[in-house]
């Protein structure tokens, strides 16, 4: 596999058929728990496009095509950071699209691998706009993959809900009060990016006495994962960027 070539204007045609873009759901990195179809579209793309790693080291969708991607294959890093700023994040969306572009005009096959999966708070959903918004007639199809929030409980062996549990996923955490008021709700809350206010969930759930029925899950770049099962004892805790935090309220009643 190869880095992907800057373009030149002589390198697109001047009437362009275009190519297809394919979201692809590796889910935590597992590569078992990649579909069958996410394997084949990885396997027949022309351009495999991912999330770069946090300081050059290599992410959860980069690892994954170490395994699977071929050696004629280019590869389309980009840049998509994990920050609150909503203009940071429209910024890279619309460099990521700028980044695609060039392929998709040239007719050749793109495969964006979303870390996680392409339908619960992925980055795919905005680069599927960016790029409809220039090209209406693209053809864009999603491939979903496994969630982080079912692969978390699966790597514990216990359902994330049963029966008439209420569920609640929160991306990230706004203000300690959300997170409050969805623990006063719910048997069952999720918070998928939990690593830079651990500090502050934790004094929380020590508050509301969840602290023994609360877990966090962290996953690495090749899929291991670490857990951390009853929070008493970490009031603090130094987690990798893929950690999420699980309460079963449920337990507590």
């Amino acid at each position: 596999m190869r880095l992907a070539a800057p373009f030149t204007a002589e390198d697109v045609p001047s009437t362009p058929t275009l190519g297809k873009v394919y979201g692809i759901g590796v889910g935590n990195g597992d590569p078992e728990q990649l579909t069958i179809r996410g394997y084949r579209v990885l396997r027949q793309a022309d351009v495999l496009a991912f999330p770069a790693g946090p300081k050059g080291q290599p992410g959860i969708a980069q690892a994954m095509l170490r395994l699977y991607g071929q050696s004629h294959q280019e590869l389309l890093p980009l840049q998509l950071p994990l920050a609150a700023d909503h203009g940071i994040l429209r910024a890279a969306w619309q460099t990521a699209v700028i980044n695609m572009l060039p392929h998709v005009r040239a007719g050749k096959t793109v495969a964006f691998m979303a870390e996680g999966d392409l339908g619960l708070y992925s980055s795919f959903a905005f680069i599927m706009h960016g790029l409809k918004e220039r090209h209406p007639d693209l053809e864009i199809e999603m491939v979903p993959g496994v969630s982080s929030a079912i692969a978390a409980a699966a790597s514990l062996g216990i359902p994330l809900t049963t029966g008439a549990d209420k569920l609640v996923i929160l991306p990230q955490l706004r203000s300690v009060e959300e997170l409050a008021a969805a623990l006063d709700w719910a048997e069952v809350v999720v918070l998928l990016e939990v690593a830079p206010v651990y500090d502050h969930v934790w004094a929380l759930l020590y508050e509301k006495r969840l602290l023994p029925f609360s877990q966090v899950i962290a996953w690495n770049a090749v899929a291991r994962h670490r857990v951390w099962i009853d929070l008493s004892p970490y009031p603090q805790l130094q987690l990798p960027r893929q950690s999420l935090l699980w309460v079963r309220r449920s337990l507590a009643t």
